[in-house]
């Protein structure tokens, strides 16, 4: 369980963030108001996971956030609004596929719990339709990205990928961010294979190698950590170029194809 207080990168009350780990690599995150104990959870991959939170911790919970439909992300909520008075906040076209009584946001739409307030950002590429949180200095990730990578496409284009990444790189180096799944130690195996030399990804693996998923949960992340070692960041960054040439890689002349073509390269990593 990582936990994050304050968080206060803008103007506006203090946010806690408490990490939780679920099934084999997801992750839940809590974001509870300090000032009324109300929680927010984003993403509901399993509701025991959360209840057992609740119970443990005494907060309110009042709403699920689901960044996008697939199963491993929305699993909980029917048992989660039998149990309690929450709201299921997700984007409208993924309605159909999650089921129940839902309250659709989109681009820019704001929630509060408590008196913070978090607004929806469209992300799409991983599926068709993704939303990611943002609010008081923390951005809540889903599968859009991971530590030193990015969800692959399902749903997407490679187009709406690269857009929604540059979206979350354009946010500021100390915005703390979270992703959805737990996949660091082979996501930068990989990125060292473009760029061997990356001494930021060298340290970052040497840090999550040989953790457990508790100890993981709790290491802190930034944008401006993802900018030194995710490739998905670093589609203009020279030694990135020179790794994909090295690799025999042609037809980079735009950053998307650039970026597709590190797409692709995880893929069948």
């Amino acid at each position: 369980m990582r936990l994050t207080l304050p968080i206060n990168h803008e103007k506006g009350p203090l946010v806690k963030v408490v990490q939780l780990t679920a099934l084999s690599d997801n992750y839940t995150q809590v974001i509870v108001c300090p000032q009324t104990n109300q929680a927010l959870f984003v993403d509901a991959p399993s509701a025991d996971v959360i209840m057992s939170y609740v119970h443990k911790t005494g907060v309110e919970p009042i709403a699920v956030f689901n960044t996008h439909h697939h199963y491993d992300h929305t699993a909980g909520n029917q048992e989660l609004c039998q149990k309690y008075p929450m709201t299921v906040y997700a984007l409208r076209q993924d309605g159909v596929k999650i089921g129940g009584d839902i309250s659709f946001v989109g681009e820019g739409d704001v929630i509060s719990v408590g008196v913070l307030k978090l607004r929806a950002l469209a992300v799409p590429g991983h599926t068709a339709g993704h939303l990611a949180l943002y609010g008081h200095g923390a951005l809540f990730c889903g599968d859009a990205l991971f530590c030193a990578g990015c969800g692959c496409l399902f749903e997407g284009d490679y187009q709406q990928l690269f857009d929604s990444l540059q979206k979350l790189r354009g946010f500021s180096d100390e915005t703390a961010v979270y992703f959805g799944h737990e996949y660091a130690e082979e996501n930068l195996a990989f990125a060292l294979t473009l760029e061997p030399d990356n001494t930021e990804a060298q340290k970052k693996l040497k840090e999550v190698r040989g953790k457990n998923r508790q100890d993981l949960s709790r290491l802190a992340a930034t944008i401006g950590d993802e900018k030194k070692y995710n490739p998905f960041f670093r589609w203009d960054a020279p030694p990135m170029l020179t790794g994909l040439r090295h690799k025999g890689v042609n037809g980079l002349d735009s950053p998307l194809n650039v970026f597709t073509a590190i797409r692709e390269l995880r893929d069948d990593f």
